[in-house]
Protein backbone atom coordinates (compact mmCIF):
# COMPACT_ATOMS: atom_id res chain seq x y z
CA UNK A 1 0.00 0.00 0.00
CA UNK A 2 1.30 3.23 -0.93
CA UNK A 3 1.08 6.18 1.44
CA UNK A 4 -0.05 10.05 0.89
CA UNK A 5 3.20 12.37 0.86
CA UNK A 6 2.32 14.19 4.34
CA UNK A 7 1.32 17.92 3.95
CA UNK A 8 3.72 20.74 3.75
CA UNK A 9 1.84 23.27 6.42
CA UNK A 10 3.27 27.31 6.07
CA UNK A 11 5.68 28.03 9.03
CA UNK A 12 6.83 24.35 9.47
CA UNK A 13 9.92 22.27 8.75
CA UNK A 14 10.13 20.25 5.81
CA UNK A 15 12.65 18.02 3.64
CA UNK A 16 13.42 16.97 -0.01
CA UNK A 17 15.44 13.84 0.58
CA UNK A 18 17.61 12.72 -2.79
CA UNK A 19 19.12 9.40 -3.15
CA UNK A 20 20.89 8.74 -6.57
CA UNK A 21 23.20 5.76 -8.06
CA UNK A 22 26.42 7.13 -7.30
CA UNK A 23 28.22 9.40 -4.56
CA UNK A 24 29.33 12.84 -4.57
CA UNK A 25 26.83 14.14 -7.12
CA UNK A 26 25.62 17.74 -7.06
CA UNK A 27 22.15 18.63 -6.21
CA UNK A 28 20.28 21.46 -7.28
CA UNK A 29 16.90 21.91 -5.62
CA UNK A 30 13.99 24.89 -6.56
CA UNK A 31 10.82 24.46 -4.35
CA UNK A 32 7.76 26.52 -6.05
CA UNK A 33 4.49 27.07 -3.82
CA UNK A 34 1.00 27.60 -5.19
CA UNK A 35 1.47 31.61 -3.60
CA UNK A 36 4.42 32.09 -5.69
CA UNK A 37 7.32 31.44 -3.14
CA UNK A 38 10.55 29.93 -3.88
CA UNK A 39 13.27 28.41 -2.45
CA UNK A 40 15.92 27.61 -3.28
CA UNK A 41 19.17 25.32 -2.14
CA UNK A 42 21.22 27.54 -4.40
CA UNK A 43 22.83 25.04 -5.97
CA UNK A 44 25.18 24.01 -2.68
CA UNK A 45 23.53 20.51 -2.24
CA UNK A 46 26.36 17.16 -2.66
CA UNK A 47 25.25 13.60 -2.39
CA UNK A 48 27.27 11.56 0.12
CA UNK A 49 29.02 8.88 -0.29
CA UNK A 50 25.95 6.60 -0.31
CA UNK A 51 24.21 8.78 -3.10
CA UNK A 52 22.13 10.47 -0.10
CA UNK A 53 21.42 14.60 0.16
CA UNK A 54 18.75 16.42 2.30
CA UNK A 55 17.67 19.58 1.95
CA UNK A 56 15.56 20.79 4.79
CA UNK A 57 13.56 24.52 4.95
CA UNK A 58 10.74 25.93 6.64
CA UNK A 59 8.06 26.21 4.59
CA UNK A 60 7.02 29.19 3.14
CA UNK A 61 3.46 31.51 3.00
CA UNK A 62 2.25 28.12 0.58
CA UNK A 63 -0.97 28.41 -0.58
CA UNK A 64 -3.23 25.49 -0.99
CA UNK A 65 -2.46 22.82 -3.90
CA UNK A 66 1.10 21.23 -4.65
CA UNK A 67 3.95 22.69 -4.43
CA UNK A 68 6.25 21.22 -7.23
CA UNK A 69 10.18 20.73 -6.55
CA UNK A 70 12.57 20.56 -9.38
CA UNK A 71 15.61 18.49 -8.41
CA UNK A 72 18.68 18.29 -10.24
CA UNK A 73 21.40 16.16 -10.72
CA UNK A 74 24.59 16.92 -11.89
CA UNK A 75 26.30 13.54 -13.38
CA UNK A 76 29.01 13.14 -15.53
CA UNK A 77 26.93 11.95 -18.05
CA UNK A 78 24.59 15.32 -17.86
CA UNK A 79 22.04 17.35 -15.75
CA UNK A 80 19.28 14.29 -14.84
CA UNK A 81 15.96 16.54 -13.48
CA UNK A 82 13.14 15.01 -11.27
CA UNK A 83 10.26 16.47 -10.27
CA UNK A 84 8.13 16.07 -7.18
CA UNK A 85 4.92 17.10 -6.18
CA UNK A 86 3.90 17.64 -2.52
CA UNK A 87 0.31 18.76 -1.04
CA UNK A 88 0.43 22.07 0.94
CA UNK A 89 -1.56 24.60 2.44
Amino acid sequence: MQREPATWVSGQSATVNVHTSCPNIPINIIVSFPSGATILNDGQGQTDGSGNYSFGFTVPQAGSGQAHALVQAGYSSGLKNYDIYQPCR
